[in-house]
């Protein structure tokens, strides 16, 4: 089958949404699809993708975002030119063209809001999503979570044609490692536990929890990892008035050392706060490579959260937003470290659940099941 994955984001952005997408278009490929990945044309290197997935750009007509509108038409003759059997895509405006000119597709929902700039467009966007999923070309509504399709029902959406699918993790460079290697090589001092967090340090984030952690927790070493470097800057600072000792922060990663970094580590941090905008909804991708890596995890306990996770089964959840509680349960963590039934709980889960290959597979199924139903 020939599949088309268009996108907005030029390939060599650092922005996480690209990492996904990359992922699926891999992993529609190495389920034998002749995939194409559509998407802006990129200014300086470019990457390449480890498999075997066909490029190909469109020159947008301006640079800015804003208007994304009048390069539907590029899309769409690229579309035609290849003739996909079915399109992808997670974003509006290669969504307007696909269903505008015909072509068969699955729109994949990551948030509730479609347009953060303007209300009146974001309502817009909503209202022919829920129009438009009667249409025969519209094959599928994929939902990065349960709470996100309960939440867009709740708004209207009125089809069958609806899927859950969570993130995934990348089985293909999260192999086995060796602790006490990576450790070592990441200069890690043996004797004491590492916690470690990995992601973005956006005010939303609170990172000032990892700091007053720190601060609780003075025999125990905690990792940051993450950027933009701004923010690295002002918890450094933070972190040197406090006079803790006992926090380092590596700054931007390459994604492909995140396996090596999750194994020197002991426990890893999966937390936020309600400041985030998409909480709410979304699917940490971190989230499911800190399964994949068999160590132990805290998180915050919010909705989406806790449709993967289950409390003292494969992580200890905290109550979002109580410290009290995210004390309670890293005390927990340390305590019982190593909890060996609760790593291989939730690195089974990872494993049968969440890769990409697998929620790729899933997603052509629920294809087939729909088609099988004749509902559209």
């Amino acid at each position: 089958m020939k599949i088309l994955y268009v996108h907005t984001t030029p390939l060599n952005s650092k922005m996480a949404n690209l990492l996904q997408i990359v992922q699926m278009a891999n992993a529609f490929s190495d389920l034998g699809h002749d995939v194409t990945l559509l998407l802006p044309a990129p200014k300086g290197e470019i990457k390449r993708l480890n498999r075997n997935v066909t490029l190909k750009f469109y020159e947008r007509v301006l640079q800015s975002r804003k208007y994304e509108l009048f390069n539907i038409f590029r899309i769409n003759k690229i579309a035609k030119e290849i003739g996909p059997d079915l399109c992808y895509t997670r974003t509006v405006w290669p969504m307007f063209s696909l269903l505008i000119h015909g072509h068969p597709f699955v729109f994949e929902a990551h948030d509730l809001t479609l347009h953060q700039g303007s209300k009146l467009l974001n309502w817009i966007f909503k209202k022919i999503i829920l129009r438009s999923i009667r249409y025969q070309n519209f094959l599928l509504f994929v939902s990065i979570s349960q709470n996100l399709l309960s939440n867009w029902k709740k708004s209207g959406l009125e089809s069958a044609k609806t899927f859950v699918a969570h993130d995934g993790f990348d089985k293909n460079i999260f192999v086995e490692y060796d602790s006490i290697i990576e450790k070592s090589r990441w200069a890690f001092e043996p004797d004491k536990k590492v916690v470690t967090y990995t992601g973005s340090l956006y005010p939303d984030r609170e990172i000032e929890t990892i700091l007053k952690l720190a601060n609780h927790f003075r025999d125990v070493l905690f990792i940051i990892a993450g950027g933009p470097q701004s923010q690295r800057s002002v918890y450094e600072s933070l972190s040197k008035e406090q006079g803790l000792q006992n926090i380092h922060f590596l700054g931007h990663i390459e994604h492909s050392e995140i396996p090596s970094l999750l194994a020197a580590s002991d426990i890893l941090l999966a937390i936020w706060s309600e400041k985030v905008p998409t909480i709410d909804y979304c699917s940490p991708l971190k989230l499911f490579e800190y399964m994949a890596s068999g160590k132990t995890i805290v998180a915050h306990g919010f909705p989406t959260i806790k449709e993967v996770l289950d409390d003292n089964v494969t992580a200890y959840l905290a109550t979002p937003s109580s410290y009290i509680s995210l004390v309670e349960k890293l005390t927990i963590a340390i305590k019982e470290y190593p909890n060996i039934k609760m790593i291989n709980n939730v690195k089974r889960t990872a494993i049968d659940n969440y890769s990409w290959h697998t929620r790729a597979e899933r997603i052509l199924n629920r294809l087939n099941q729909i088609a099988t139903k004749k509902l559209f």
